[in-house]
């Protein structure tokens, strides 16, 4: 994976979670307010108890999403770094096999350079 792709998986895990974060905080402030509800007549204005429990099931489901979201991230990019280690080793061994066939090559021009020397003495 590229520094450009690396780059991006990274920005899309940090909007990931402030969007998260944003939603708790949204999902807070509501739990905070209370409703009005206007009864038939006489009219009389009651506070309405927010709907605790619904509020506490998503705070809940939320906490969950955003752990399994970081361990998934934490998983990643255990995953890129073994990727990169594995690319690098990959790399140094295919140059090491250049190496040795252009040194064999060199060594075959060596011995035909001098046979050609010898040939025209």
């Amino acid at each position: 994976m590229t520094e450009g792709e690396m780059w991006i998986l990274g920005c899309t895990i940090v909007t990931t979670l402030v969007a998260a974060g944003a939603l708790i905080v949204s999902v807070a402030a509501l739990k905070r307010k209370t409703d009005v509800q206007i009864t038939p007549q006489p009219l009389s204005i009651q506070g309405v108890p927010p709907g605790g429990d619904v509020l506490a099931r998503d705070m809940k489901s939320l906490n969950h999403r955003v752990s399994a979201l970081e361990n998934w991230r934490g998983e990643l990019m255990n995953k890129l770094e073994d990727d990169k280690m594995e690319i690098l080793r990959a790399g140094e061994e295919r140059g090491e096999k250049i190496h040795q066939r252009i040194n064999n090559v060199l060594g075959i021009v060596s011995e035909v350079k001098g046979i050609v020397e010898q040939m025209n003495r």
